[in-house]
């Protein structure tokens, strides 16, 4: 979307040193216009669109994970499952770990997008039991849609 984060090079340079374990990266692409239907799970009439993110995480875990796990030797389960993005990205992430925390096991939020659809993911991760993860991990700056996104980190993070 805004950049190339250089996985690959990076897990190069990690997984030959032993500083990581060799594991499999499936970056999924999105279609033009589909970013903000298929990365959110609410409407958000200001923006004026979200709203498919349950379609979306439904079809990686009921699609996408079972054909890279009939294609590869993986091993399965959440807990070595993991779901991360950035921006709207790390919004749907979030808000996977939350909402099916039975498929994935660690989840990261890069500057989760907070802000969309009038800071919903706070009422959201206040009103749910804590997810059964074994990692979450949250970071932004100080530029991420007002100071008010930190307060997802007070909910149950």
């Amino acid at each position: 979307f805004a950049c190339e984060w250089r996985m690959d090079e990076a897990l190069e340079e990690l997984i030959p040193t032993g500083e990581i374990d060799p594991l499999i990266v499936v970056g999924i692409a999105n279609g033009q216009g589909s970013r903000c239907f298929e990365y959110t799970p609410w409407f958000d009439s200001g923006v004026g669109c979200g709203g498919g993110g349950d379609s979306y995480l439904q079809t990686v875990r009921d699609v996408l994970i079972p054909e890279v796990d009939r294609r590869y030797r993986t091993k399965t389960g959440p807990e070595h499952t993991y779901i991360g993005g950035s921006s709207l990205g790390g919004l749907i992430s979030v808000y996977a770990g939350y909402e099916y925390d039975e498929t994935w096991g660690r989840v990261a939020g890069v500057s989760p997008s907070y802000w969309f659809a009038d800071h919903r993911m706070f009422e959201y991760a206040q009103a749910q039991p804590m997810p059964d993860l074994a990692k979450l991990y949250q970071d932004m700056g100080d530029g991420e849609g007002g100071s008010a996104d930190e307060e997802i980190g007070r909910a149950h993070v």
